[in-house]
């Protein structure tokens, strides 16, 4: 008992000892947080001429030698720089942990670039080799890293990017020899905070994070500063980043009338980018709630992956826009531009590509909820891991919605409205030749898209070498699955709903395709070369409804509406052992069915002729047993209990109800339930009650009790607000500005080619 007694007092004695040292730590901690260095008070000016540097990191270093303490920014402009050197790393340096730079309330605070060569204006790196900076090491040396930095309420601004970076305009228009001015570089910390600051014309990168940290809170405005720097308002190269709440705004303005040339001042810059210009794999990144507006460069979102892998990125509840007007020159200028991925006259919100020929250089990205105002391209230039893009609004002008390449892929609830040309273009899904992963394109709304005239189809396909796998396969299955597809309202012209030659194993279920809604041309095929389609509706067509030639093709429970139009609605060519059953054909002019190979079994469709003329039967067979059956020279298969009636007949009325459900067949075909099933998404709910017959929802929830289900009336993505306070009403004031100012077309004197 004794014994007990006396371990426990000396528990407690320890215990107390431990509780006193953590105190006198926190004290201390305390005491260096609260140490405030005013640059003001070691020497600093700030009247936007005198060089500060040596003054501001003379601050920074006391800071450094206290243990940490704040920096502080009274208003005004610091030129940071070491003049007549050549130095990357020449402006402020951070060595050290538990250092806040600070800018005064309202960021009047500037720091600005004093070098003549481009350069960072604060660094954060546990040592530097301070090498030349260009064709030189440049290297922040591998040491402990630091941690607890952060940089708040500073204004980083280019008064003159072209003059702060070698031969601006003179080896290419638009470009510099030397690096251009930077803002700030992070590597080798742990938790550095870059928050609320504003940027303004830097050169190339504003911030370039390569460690642990976030970036939050800022706004970004002209930047690159140099229209064809490559260069981002924010770079994350490393692992474990939050960037969130962030505004970009616009993108390069050419800073001195040189330049512009046959590039009309177009920006190569990039909004936000995540790259592994370092060598190594960058991931675990969270880009979130950020906005980047009218952004005219080349992407809005860059991922590369050119040097090492990219894997786990988030990407949530952002607003990316391109500008409409990306490339300022006449037509013939901009067509004859040479770009990257996107064309210069297609700018795109998010770009993705990638080391050549790596099957695994992009895994697990998720994109989700976000508003693309532009594209999305991913290139073909190397493989990818799993990439979701899921209930992300993507609306356009110019170009394609959704350029996709490599597997696994799952585009899921997605709207993509208004481009020009494909809503979904494929390319290369099995890029390695030895891919087993599925591509699953499912419950997406594509509408307004084709609008140009050119009949694409409006989920189409590259038909080039492995766009497949090698033998016209992907191992894992391509999936298109409860799609809704409507063109536009006017003009334009749709070839296919779904054109996807180059894959002969892919599954259709599901899916409603409206191929000339609002009085479009017919589109020529509905679906081509499924292994399976299964309870479609295809409305339109004006040639083939669906067209295979895959032997086992299985076309059952679709629901064709041929509108007066089309060859054959459902049509087997060359394709033995084909299936066609119980499938549902309105107004054709040749075939409701044809299935020309060997052995088909063509059993329980119904084909209806409601304009005035004879039956329309079919030939699937030769048993000739079926109603509405033709007698041929094919191979023998099964062709009976199949209804076929023309006008006259009494089964052809605009009022039959074939699935027995209470809505007529035409208004089924009018509106978003199947004239077939019963019950559309086999919810148990039947389709004349059902107030969202497409998508599951048993318990019927109506929150606006507006007679639509709430799994119908999907919740737009919201276009973020601005930042709270004077930092958000300086970046809606620029904006503002942007869109009212009418841009001078620097081409103007430039001779049309």
């Amino acid at each position: 008992m004794l014994r007990s007694s006396y371990k426990s007092a000396i528990w407690i004695a320890r215990f107390t000892l431990l509780l006193l040292v953590l105190a006198l730590a926190g004290v201390a901690a305390t005491a260096r947080a609260q140490s405030v260095y005013d640059v003001t008070d070691f020497g600093a000016i700030g009247d936007g001429v005198t060089n500060d540097t040596v003054a501001i990191q003379r601050v920074i270093d006391s800071a450094q030698l206290a243990g940490g303490g704040t920096v502080y920014f009274p208003c005004g402009q610091y030129r940071v720089g070491m003049l007549g050197l050549y130095h990357f790393y020449g402006g402020l340096q951070i060595t050290s942990s538990d250092v806040t730079l600070r800018g005064a309330p309202g960021h009047c605070a500037e720091l600005l670039p004093a070098a003549p060569n481009g350069m960072v204006l604060v660094a954060i790196c546990p040592a530097f080799d301070n090498e030349p900076n260009y064709g030189g090491n440049k290297a922040c040396d591998t040491q402990p890293p630091i941690s607890g930095v952060t940089i708040e309420g500073l204004t980083f601004r280019d008064d003159d990017p072209a003059a702060h970076c070698g031969a601006y305009g003179v080896l290419a228009p638009g470009r510099c020899v030397t690096e251009e001015s930077h803002g700030i570089f992070v590597s080798h910390t742990v938790g550095v905070s870059i928050v609320n600051n504003r940027f303004d014309r830097i050169g190339d990168e504003s911030i370039t994070i390569a460690s642990e940290g976030e970036i939050r809170g800022n706004v970004f405005t002209n930047t690159p500063g140099i229209p064809r720097s490559g260069g981002s308002a924010i770079v994350v190269d490393g692992t474990n980043i939050l960037v969130e709440g962030n505004l970009i705004i616009g993108g390069a303005e050419d800073p001195s009338g040189a330049g512009c040339g046959a590039f009309a001042c177009q920006s190569d810059g990039r909004g936000i980018s995540i790259e592994t210009n370092m060598g190594l794999e960058s991931g675990q990144i969270t880009i979130v709630n950020n906005e980047v507006r009218d952004y005219q460069g080349w992407a809005a979102l860059a991922i590369s992956s050119s040097q090492a892998r990219v894997h786990e990125v988030l990407v949530q509840s952002n607003t990316f826009e391109v500008a409409d007007d990306a490339c300022l020159a006449p037509a013939d200028v901009c067509v004859d531009l040479d770009d990257v991925g996107c064309t210069i006259e297609q700018a795109c919100a998010v770009v993705i590509d990638g080391a050549m020929g790596s099957p695994v250089a992009r895994e697990d990205l998720v994109f989700s909820r976000n508003r693309l105002e532009g594209g999305v391209r991913m290139l073909v230039s190397g493989g990818v891991g799993a990439v979701s893009f899921l209930d992300n609004d993507v609306v356009g002008g110019a170009g394609v919605g959704m350029v996709l390449a490599g597997s696994p892929l799952t585009v899921e609830r997605n709207h993509i409205d208004g481009f020009e040309g494909e809503a979904i273009y494929l390319v290369g899904l099995d890029l390695d030749g030895g891919g087993t992963e599925s591509v699953v394109l499912r419950d997406n709304r594509l509408t307004g898209n084709n609008a140009d005239g050119s009949a694409e189809p409006t989920i189409g396909m590259f038909s080039g070498p492995n766009a497949c796998g090698p033998d016209g396969v992907l191992p894992g299955g391509l999936l298109l699955e409860d799609n809704e597809v409507m063109g536009p309202e006017v003009g334009g012209a749709i070839s296919r709903g779904v054109g996807l030659d180059s894959c002969t194993g892919w599954e259709a279920i599901g899916n409603a395709f409206d191929l000339n809604g609002a009085g479009l041309p017919y589109a020529s095929n509905g679906f081509s070369n499924p292994r399976v389609a299964l309870e479609n509706e295809v409305m339109g067509a004006e040639q083939y409804g669906i067209f295979s030639r895959v032997d086992g093709v299985m076309l059952e429970r679709n629901a064709i509406d041929m509108r007066g139009s089309g060859a054959r609605a459902l049509f087997a060519h060359n394709a033995d052992d084909a299936t066609i059953r119980d499938n549902l054909v309105l107004d054709g002019t040749y075939l409701a069915a044809d299935a020309n190979g060997a052995r088909p079994i063509c059993t329980g469709n119904i084909s209806r002729k409601l304009n005035g003329s004879a039956p329309l039967l079919f030939a699937c067979g030769t048993d000739g047993a079926g109603q509405g059956c033709l007698a041929d020279t094919l191979a023998a298969g099964t062709c009976d209990a199949n209804d076929a009636c023309g006008f006259t007949d009494p089964g052809c009325v605009a009022s039959a109800d074939s699935d027995g459900d209470g809505l007529s067949d035409l208004d089924e075909f009018a509106g978003p339930s199947h004239p077939l099933l019963a019950d559309t998404d086999a919810d148990g709910v039947g389709d004349a009650t059902d107030n969202c017959p497409r998508h599951v929802n048993p318990t019927q929830a109506d929150a606006d009790l507006d007679g639509a289900g709430d799994a119908c009336e999907r919740v737009p993505v919201p276009e973020p607000s601005f930042p709270a306070g004077l930092l958000g009403v300086l970046a809606s004031l620029e904006l503002a500005r942007r869109r009212r100012s009418p841009r001078s077309p620097a081409w103007a004197a430039v001779p049309s080619r």
